[in-house]
């Protein structure tokens, strides 16, 4: 499709493709992005539920439900990666406010034939306060919530 961004996984076993319509871009600065993206926040494609659309068959994800102490947002969230390599390629919200938000990740994004698109500026933070890290600034004229 030509009004479609594509991605998948380090290996290419898993791929999926949302519209390239509206979608905001976020950091996730939460404890449970931190250490599912090895970094000190989580860089995201915010994107619609209804735009998302899995290419590889159902049989290749892995879906892990992270909840507890860590999870800021209060509502459990389902982490989906590659069975083969691992890579996780995006997160959805099981319950609350988000269940119709995906959030790709931007690595694992495939633009204009270009791996790992990191080509859009975040607008946006997500639970900064108390997981900040000092080294990090603060986006210029973002937005910050949670």
């Amino acid at each position: 499709m030509s009004n479609s961004i594509s991605g998948k996984c380090l290996c290419g076993a898993l791929k999926y493709e949302f519209d390239a319509g509206e979608w905001v871009i976020a950091l996730c600065h939460c404890a449970k992005c931190q250490i599912s993206s090895g970094s000190v926040f989580s860089y995201n494609a915010c994107i619609p539920a209804s735009s998302f659309r899995l290419l590889s068959p159902p049989a290749s994800v892995t879906v892990y439900r992270t909840e507890g102490p860590l999870q800021e947002s209060g509502h459990p969230s389902l982490r989906n990666f590659c069975n083969v390599c691992g890579s996780t390629c995006w997160t959805q919200c099981e319950t609350g406010p988000d269940t119709e938000t995906r959030y790709v990740k931007m690595g694992t994004v495939v633009k204009d034939g270009q791996e790992g698109f990191w080509g859009s500026k975040p607008v946006v933070e997500v639970y900064r306060k108390g997981n900040e890290v000092g080294w990090v600034p603060r986006l210029a004229g973002g937005d910050e919530s949670g």
